[in-house]
């Protein structure tokens, strides 16, 4: 799916959730009644207007504008290396319908998983396939903004080498949104979590990898390849971690992704952990090493903040990811940041595992309203 400058503008998407709040099927709203609920520029409510009735989800009327019986239904989707996580959501992107299951094995299998778990969900809230009419998932990997293609995505075998937008319309009839995944949760974060209200901030999601999201004044950047965010490339690392990973790229996701704390905890010392979440158990009961590790991988990616905030100047930065969620983590980077002679705010994601599918909603709802033109790959 090729994105235009409106999908990047938070505003359109969310003004769409405003007007249609408890507008009601058949009631009759004056231009000056939606335009006090948007709070747009005229030119952007008309253009809201114009995607409203493309929809199907208004129609003109003598009066104004009159609320048609259609609901808005979306599929929406966190496509992981090891999970996928689902739903069918209403046009507030609230969960009518969830599911997570393990991710397939190679990326047919993938294409096939998500179809029927589209089909199941939308049966699981009585609602036909055919009533979805937008859908946005979230991948590990950069999209590129013109072709869609996915790149910088090893964990899912195979999706480098699909165009999966085309793929997925074909089966499902209607529009689909390929973004990444940090991405989705910066929208996610900007609209329901704790960034809500900040024009410029970072989302920062460490986990198995490391990713970053981008909202600088009130619009996603994507970066000319897609590639804006991608953090894991910064040569911030400590030791020889540098060397080890310089070569292939991801200096720092291999210093303090979920292999690279492993292995720096085992090289402080013995542990049992075989999981990121063990090690962390661990730490707790007082483990040196454990806690020599954390406190590194602390460091490592607070260093790396400091990187992002030289360069961009975020009012906030949102941590969010398996690893970035952790206390000891978060706790320990948001008070180094916090005393530093040039403060920084740091904060934990308020969505945790849901702020992918939250940014999906919008970016869904924003398709749903695009003019066709604008929905075309390629253009």
């Amino acid at each position: 799916m090729a994105f235009t400058d409106s999908d990047l503008d938070l505003a359109a998407p969310l003004a769409a959730r405003a007007v249609l709040h408890g507008w009601n099927p058949a009631e009759t709203r004056t231009g000056a009644a939606l335009s006090a609920r948007a709070g747009l520029p005229d030119a952007q409510n008309l253009a809201l207007v114009g995607g409203l009735v493309r929809a199907g989800l208004a129609e003109h009327c003598v009066d104004g504008l009159r609320r048609t019986r259609r609901a808005v239904r979306m599929f929406v989707a966190d496509l992981g290396g090891t999970k996928l996580h689902a739903a069918i959501v209403d046009e507030a992107g609230t969960v009518l319908a969830e599911r997570r299951e393990p991710t397939a094995d190679g990326v047919q299998s993938v294409i096939d998983q998500i179809t029927a778990l589209r089909n199941d969900l939308a049966a699981a809230c009585a609602t036909p396939a055919a009533a979805i009419a937008s859908a946005a998932i979230g991948v590990p990997g950069a999209v590129h903004p013109r072709t869609g293609r996915i790149s910088l995505a090893p964990n899912i075998a195979g999706l480098d080498a699909v165009d999966l937008a085309s793929e997925l319309e074909r089966r499902f009839g209607h529009g689909v949104r390929i973004e990444n995944d940090v991405n989705l949760a910066a929208l996610g974060e900007s609209a329901d979590g704790c960034a809500r209200g900040v024009l410029t901030f970072a989302f920062v999601s460490l986990g198995t990898g490391i990713g970053m999201g981008l909202v600088l004044d009130g619009r996603l950047v994507r970066g000319h390849r897609g590639m804006a965010g991608e953090i894991a490339l910064l040569p911030v690392a400590a030791g020889d971690a540098v060397g080890r990973a310089a070569d292939e790229g991801s200096i720092l996701e291999r210093a303090i992704g979920s292999n690279g704390i492993l292995c720096a905890a085992r090289a402080a010392g013995p542990v049992r952990a075989e999981t990121v979440e063990q090690l962390f158990a661990e730490a707790r009961h007082g483990s040196p090493a454990a806690r020599a590790a954390i406190a590194a991988t602390s460091d490592t990616l607070f260093d790396a903040l400091m990187a992002v905030r030289a360069v961009v100047d975020p009012e906030l930065v949102v941590l969010g990811g398996s690893i970035g969620l952790q206390a000891e983590i978060a706790d320990r980077v948001a008070s180094r940041a916090e005393s530093h002679a040039d403060p920084l705010i740091v904060r934990t994601s308020t969505l945790g595992p849901y702020a992918v599918l939250a940014g999906a909603s919008l970016a869904a709802l924003s398709a749903l309203l695009a003019p066709a033109r604008e929905r075309r790959r390629g253009d």
